[in-house]
């Protein structure tokens, strides 16, 4: 099975994040790349074009570091609170 942390571990780089952060991130997205890698081999892919396609769909255009910047810039500035009313 292909270790996906490297990669995910690349596209980060750019966002800045607490080492503690990065490593959570890094793990949950390499859980879902290696379903996505699984899922293909079921469906027939070889080995090679499972781990070019799973890679593809994180990486097309620094979509995952583009995606999370926005995730964390959000949350950094504009907390939820539980409960709260949304004006």
């Amino acid at each position: 099975m292909p270790d996906w942390k490297e990669e995910i571990t690349q596209q980060l780089a750019g966002l800045k994040l607490s080492a503690t952060r990065e490593a959570e991130i890094v793990e949950e997205v390499a859980q879902h790349i290696d379903d996505r890698y699984r899922e293909l081999l079921a469906g027939g892919a070889t080995e090679a074009e499972a781990r070019r396609i799973a890679l593809e769909e994180i990486s097309a255009e620094n979509l995952l570091a583009k995606g999370l910047d926005t995730v964390e810039h959000q949350v950094a500035h504009d907390p939820v609170v539980l409960g709260a009313c949304r004006r």
